[in-house]
């Protein structure tokens, strides 16, 4: 299921021109000029750009020939009637890797049971976390060696360097995706698939969904078959992202082939 990578494959970070360059919220004063200055960008995201080849392939995926063709492709109008059918594969988003960090222990936790701690204490240090380079950590499946330690004057505490096998999620433009509405307003809506946030644009929901105020802001077909609000689920794919040190916030559309709403948490089964 998972793809395996070796070691030093995310020495070189992306160059700008390979991933999409997306503001952060605190140089706006307001979100809706942050998501406007979002939308403007949104038209190059579309866009395949070829990546040279000293990339790692986890960061070049996006560039992969099934991802392109989706790319390419340009279907007819699509409309929210369309209900999402095709399943989703995202096998591809999640790797095992190998990483290594720098432990510090306290000296109360010297004892038989030494190397059982730094596992515990490695484990609630790194599961959750999110690298913007090598993606979010879900969960350390082994561990590969334990250095000598090393006293640090002063303190009595000692570092262990640290090999450990985890699986990670990673995002990338062309993937699709089922995520949770967390917010809807007029300049689109936020939702969450996991740890990663994605953002979708009004001009990437069907033409033929208005925005509807109120005390529950929604999308919805004129016919009202359709609604797209808070808690709902939708199908969506990656058309970019902004990766940083410590996150990494994704752009989304539903406007395509099988994507759209899953389930609607105002209607009943």
């Amino acid at each position: 299921m998972f793809q395996s990578l070796e070691n030093g494959f995310f020495a070189t970070s992306p160059p700008t021109d390979v991933v999409p360059r997306i503001p952060h919220f605190s140089n706006f004063p307001n979100i809706e000029e942050y998501l406007s200055e979002i939308i403007s960008q949104t038209p190059p995201f579309f866009s395949c750009s070829s990546a040279p080849q000293a990339i790692s392939p986890l960061l070049t995926a996006d560039c992969h020939p099934r991802h392109c063709e989706a790319t390419d492709r340009r279907p007819s109008r699509p409309t929210a009637h369309r209900r999402p059918s095709q399943p989703t594969d995202t096998a591809e988003m999640f790797f095992h890797i190998i990483l290594e960090r720098n432990m510090q222990l306290h000296p109360r936790h010297f004892g038989r049971d030494l190397r059982e701690k730094l596992v515990s204490k490695l484990m609630k240090d790194v599961e959750g976390t999110c690298s913007g380079r090598h993606g979010f950590v879900v969960a350390i499946t082994g561990i590969e060696n334990v250095g000598k330690g090393l006293i640090r004057d002063g303190t009595g505490f000692v570092t262990f360097p640290v090999k450990y096998q985890c699986v990670v999620f990673r995002p990338f433009k062309g993937e699709i995706l089922e995520a949770v509405v967390t917010m809807v307003n007029k300049m689109g809506f936020f939702a969450e698939a996991g740890p990663v946030q994605i953002f979708v644009s009004n001009h990437l929901i069907p033409d033929d969904m208005e925005f509807q105020s109120g005390d529950m802001p929604n999308y919805t077909t004129s016919d009202g078959s359709v609604k797209i609000q808070k808690d709902s689920e939708v199908r969506l794919k990656i058309i970019g992202t902004r990766v940083d040190a410590t996150e990494i916030f994704c752009i989304g559309t539903i406007k395509d082939d099988f994507l759209g709403v899953i389930s609607d948490p105002g209607t009943t089964s």
